[in-house]
């Protein structure tokens, strides 16, 4: 992407995605598991309603990362993610 198109995507406030916002879906299911005993979200979930779309997204990078087929998912979300036995959702 050139300069140029950052710029002008920066000049309408375009929202690019930081690891603030992986850590933050994190943090919410973190907080479901703990209130839930599970990773099971459900698809309408008004506390966290971005949740189920994302550990969805989460499944797919993961399985990806199982089979070794290029996941856009870094080494240390990888291992938050095993660390609460996300490989068995």
């Amino acid at each position: 992407m050139t300069d140029e198109r950052i710029q002008l995507l920066n000049s309408i406030g375009f929202p690019w995605k930081t690891k603030e916002d992986w850590q933050t879906r994190f943090n919410e299911l973190i907080l479901f598991f703990h209130e839930h005993g599970n990773l099971q979200v459900p698809r309408v979930y008004e506390k966290a309603p971005k949740l189920y779309r994302w550990v969805n997204c989460q499944k797919m990078e993961f399985q990806k990362h199982l089979m070794e087929q290029g996941s856009r998912l870094k080494a240390d979300q990888i291992k938050m993610l095993e660390n609460i036995g996300f490989e068995q959702v």
